[in-house]
């Protein structure tokens, strides 16, 4: 669940600069000598201008500042700072995540001049805090700043435009997604935008579509690679790949193989067990002097004897970006944002199937399934609703659109219950689905984004700062009938009979648990400071399984009055993102180290037993049968069998082409 959504633009300069017709640089004022920034003087690249920027998380507001300090170490045409232009770069804040730490913001560049810029590209800089841009094109030496690495991430604006030509007049947006490290550092954040001119810039635009064979375990086994390297110029002159953890070289050199592709053979002189290893790809052209470009990769080790080959699964332009899934029988439904409502067939879990997409107009948020129906929230706007029976010919039936922003959904016995950012409670009638209507727009007051599950007559939301328990026993004046207030920074809450857990950011109460046995007079049973930061849980059989970002722990909750912790555990990472449970083991992945088999038999002596590490960033879980289905940053879907525990392995992969966030 994504919290805290506020939109907000904020405006501050960019002007477009280059030659037009072979004329000189023209400023609105005139005729302007536009200096080279020092560093590239053989890059054709343009300094825009390098600015600051925080998030405060109370509002989820951006404040952008121009660094003029760093700004005094590159030639600058003073036009192009502000007042001369004060709407040219805007950031719209699309949503914060407090659990998987990734603010995910759109930036908009616009060109108000009569010029003409190739190859716009926004930088965001690395640095020591470890903030990191999830989403990168590729990376880059140029306009660095002390702090971090000495090459930084960067988004290419202007894609789809032949040559990337940025024009006078016209805008162009960007998606970011930056990562908030852990303690939470909001601000600290520089972000710079460079141009080439008077035409594309020398060194390669692109590096794109690495692969490999299968690179075995044990000394001496070989496996190809290849990449595309793309240039203006056609004139790479060199492609180096670096993974020395593997080669124990520091550079392999790659060698064309036609068109735009590279190849070369890599071998596992090391003997490394199986696993991802990270690797850096460094391209140059000619002529294009010190100026490179650079692309971090992953190469993996296989086990000897496992399944390394992966399946694409149809349709091949399949390119989407999981926000939340819902599984219902054989079926699993993803909300993937502006790609809509996807539907995969899971009865084999080992192979899903791709069935449909349904296209809903906004950007798909969160769902729920009840009926053959899926409800849809699309961002900013409201309700859709839609036919899934049979899932093949899915398709929507009604919708609605609502004030505020919609942030969680929950439907029983014909109603709709919808939690919005900073508004009450809304109500909606969808029986029949195919004409939803507002039944109740006045229920308890709004806070930050909510979680909201239903029990018997009454709805549950957890907010960042409270508990509320609302009466739905008649949907028309559903009212609140109870609050209790919460530590800030609550995460997620599950509810298991007459009790609600709820984990927290904020220390020290990182775990509450509340009786609910009397729905309208809730009360607090028991907290527990634990010197972590909660992030995921899970509760069976009088067992709490909680994941920590530092420890792995566990709860006799039978009763929850008299909880106590029996064992506590210290897994490999520090990034939390999930628990699924089966039979005597749980499966917890960490978004940095992989997927790890935790031995529950004995819950007072926990062990892993096994550990297999994702292909880049884990970010969710879940288990049928024999397999887990996990999302992985780079690789999409990854299917896991877990019918040996204490040696699971990769069985299959669904390749997305997009970045893949949390879902459930």
């Amino acid at each position: 669940m994504v919290h805290g959504l506020k939109l907000v633009a904020i405006a501050f300069l960019v002007v477009a600069s280059g030659c037009s017709g072979g004329g000189e640089p023209m400023s609105p004022g005139g005729v302007v000598d536009i200096q080279v920034p020092s560093g590239a003087s053989q890059s054709t690249h343009n300094l825009w201008g390098i600015w600051g920027i925080s998030l405060n998380p109370g509002s989820f507001e951006v404040v952008v500042e121009l660094e003029r300090a760093a700004l005094a170490h590159f030639d600058i045409t003073d036009w192009l700072l502000p007042p001369v232009c004060d709407d040219c770069f805007t950031v719209a804040v699309n949503s914060f995540n407090p659990v998987t730490r990734i603010l995910d913001v759109d930036v908009t560049l616009r060109n108000p001049t009569a010029l003409t810029a190739y190859d716009v590209r926004g930088i965001l800089h690395t640095n020591d805090y470890g903030h990191e841009l999830k989403n990168a094109d590729d990376w880059t030496g140029l306009f660095d700043i002390p702090g971090g690495d000495d090459i930084n991430p960067f988004k290419a604006f202007a894609k789809s435009v032949e040559n990337r030509i940025f024009a006078s007049g016209v805008e162009h947006t960007g998606n970011y997604l930056i990562y908030i490290p852990i303690p939470p550092h909001y601000d600290g954040i520089t972000f710079a935008v460079d141009a080439s001119w008077p035409g594309n810039c020398r060194e390669p635009y692109a590096i794109a579509d690495f692969s490999q064979e299968p690179i075995l375990e044990g000394p001496g086994s070989t496996g190809n690679v290849q990449v595309d390297v793309c240039d203006w110029q056609d004139d790479v002159s060199e492609v180096l790949l670096s993974v020395p953890e593997i080669t124990g070289d520091e550079f392999t050199s790659m060698v064309n193989s036609g068109g735009t592709t590279w190849v070369a053979e890599l071998t596992n002189s090391e003997n490394v067990p199986p696993g991802g290893y990270s690797g850096l790809i460094t391209a140059r052209s000619l002529n294009s002097g010190d100026s490179a470009l650079y692309d971090y990769v992953t190469v993996y080790i296989y086990e000897t004897g496992a399944p390394v080959s992966p399946v694409e699964v149809t349709p091949p332009w399949l390119n989407f970006t999981p926000l939340n899934i819902c599984k219902e029988g054989n079926y699993a439904y993803i909300a993937s944002g502006g790609y809509g409502l996807h539907i995969f067939d899971i009865s084999d879990p080992a192979n899903p199937v791709w069935l449909n997409k349904v296209d809903l107009g906004h950007a798909a948020f969160e769902l729920t399934v009840v009926d053959g129906y899926v409800y849809v929230i699309y961002l900013y706007y409201g309700l859709s609703i839609v036919d899934v029976d049979p899932p093949e010919a899915a398709h929507v039936v009604g919708s609605i659109e609502l004030s505020g922003v919609p942030v969680d959904v929950a439907v029983s016995e014909g109603y709709a219950y919808i939690a919005r950012h900073e508004l009450p409670l809304v109500v909606l009638d969808v029986d029949p689905p195919e004409s939803p209507w507002i039944v109740n727009d006045n229920g308890p007051a709004g806070t930050t984004a909510a979680d909201i599950v239903i029990g018997g007559d009454y709805v549950f939301a957890a907010t960042l700062t409270s508990f509320i328990v609302i009466d739905i026993s008649d949907p028309l004046t559903a009212t609140d009938v109870a609050t209790i207030d919460l530590p800030d920074g609550k995460v997620s809450m599950e509810i298991s009979g007459d009790y609600v857990y709820i984990i927290n950011y904020t220390l020290p109460e990182a775990l509450c648990i509340v009786s609910v046995e009397d729905p309208e007079s809730p009360v607090i049973v028991n907290t527990f400071g634990t010197g972590d930061q909660y992030q995921r849980l899970v509760e069976l059989d009088g067992y709490l399984y909680v994941a920590g970002g530092f420890t792995f722990d566990i709860y006799d909750v039978d009763p929850p009055e008299s909880a106590f912790m029996v064992s506590s555990m210290t897994p490999p990472g520090s990034y939390p993102q999930g628990i699924v449970l089966n039979g005597d083991y749980a499966h917890y992945i960490d978004g940095y180290t992989g997927l790890h088999t935790v031995d529950i038999s004995q819950p007072e002596s926990v062990e892993i037993v096994d550990s297999i590490y994702c292909l880049r960033l884990g970010f969710s879980i879940e288990v049928s049968g024999d397999y887990c289905g996990v999302w992985d940053e780079l690789a999409g879907l990854l299917i896991v069998d877990v019918s040996s525990p204490e040696s699971a392995y990769f069985r299959n992969m669904y390749l997305t082409e997009d970045q893949t966030f949390r879902f459930g």
